[in-house]
């Protein structure tokens, strides 16, 4: 009975982040239609999916990522990385890793993931790789 009532529980949680993850990724589309590129990165980076193992929500949280990056210009990478927090920079390093594993925008990828190096040195890669709460598994 107790397994059960957990299982509903860890339902229950799931359906409420799918919820919230959606809401994200529609608020990241209507600031990247917007052209509003900082606002879009910090929602896009807040607040992870990491308390589920649903990949289904985590992708969906992972193509949210790769939708800001995707629609930004080479030349705003530093702009946009400026305002980050570290917090920040480590989620969005995590999410490179993961997004870079699907073969999609590598270039633009590997981009980033140079300036978020050159700005918050090999730290945050060490965090990325090492942390257990994961952004993709």
């Amino acid at each position: 009975m107790a397994d059960a009532e957990a299982m509903d529980v860890d339902l229950e949680k799931d359906a409420a982040m799918r919820a919230a993850v959606e809401q994200k990724a529609e608020e990241v589309s209507r600031l990247v239609a917007a052209k509003s590129m900082e606002e879009a990165l910090r929602e896009a980076v807040a607040d992870p999916p990491v308390d589920t193992k649903d990949a289904e929500i985590k992708a969906m949280a992972a193509r949210t990522v790769l939708e800001v990056i995707s629609a930004s210009k080479d030349s705003e990478v530093d702009t946009l990385l400026s305002k980050l927090d570290d917090e920040g920079e480590d989620v969005l390093m995590k999410y490179l890793y993961a997004l870079l594993e699907g073969a999609e925008e590598c270039a633009k990828l590997l981009k980033w993931h140079e300036k978020l190096v050159k700005k918050s040195g090999l730290g945050c890669i060490v965090r990325a790789l090492t942390d257990r709460k994961t952004v993709m598994r």
